[in-house]
């Protein structure tokens, strides 16, 4: 267990006592996974959150040493839970809550750079369309749908 642990946790930060546990919506509030508790709470019980490999819902427990993979904005983070934090706070603080997987982290950096080489590959217009584009458009998606 003492790999999972980073090398010091702030007591003012992190819940440090034995078998302590927290509830996953406010672990991944607490951490800045999510902007808010209740988002946190959406994407667990949406299935984008799971837990030692498993569906949870937002109130399960979590505690150190726990893994978790957490999918957001087409990517998933994969790691394991090495603290408990005791309220939101600082997000360079909170980073030592998790420790990303390895390969997590280069699966998402190769992804990231995949995204970056083939997003000038669709053109966007610089303007809004005008009423007639509109709805021209809606035509050429009535016809794709037949």
């Amino acid at each position: 267990m003492s790999d999972v642990l980073p090398d010091a946790l702030d007591p003012r930060w992190f819940n440090l006592a034995p078998g302590a546990t927290q509830r996953l919506d406010k672990w991944l509030w607490y951490s800045r996974f999510h902007k808010s508790r209740g988002m946190a709470s959406d994407a667990v019980a949406a299935g984008h959150v799971q837990l030692n490999g498993e569906r949870v819902k937002p109130a399960r427990s979590v505690k150190v040493g726990d893994r978790l993979a957490v999918q957001r904005e087409g990517e998933t983070v994969e790691g394991v839970i090495t603290g408990l934090p005791l309220r939101r706070g600082p997000a360079a603080t909170m980073g030592q809550a998790f420790r990303e997987d390895v390969t997590s982290r280069e699966r998402r950096e190769k992804e990231a750079a995949l995204r970056k080489l083939y997003g000038g590959a669709m053109p966007h217009p610089d303007t809004k369309p005008d009423k007639r584009q509109r709805r021209q458009l809606e035509r050429l998606q009535w016809q794709d749908g037949d």
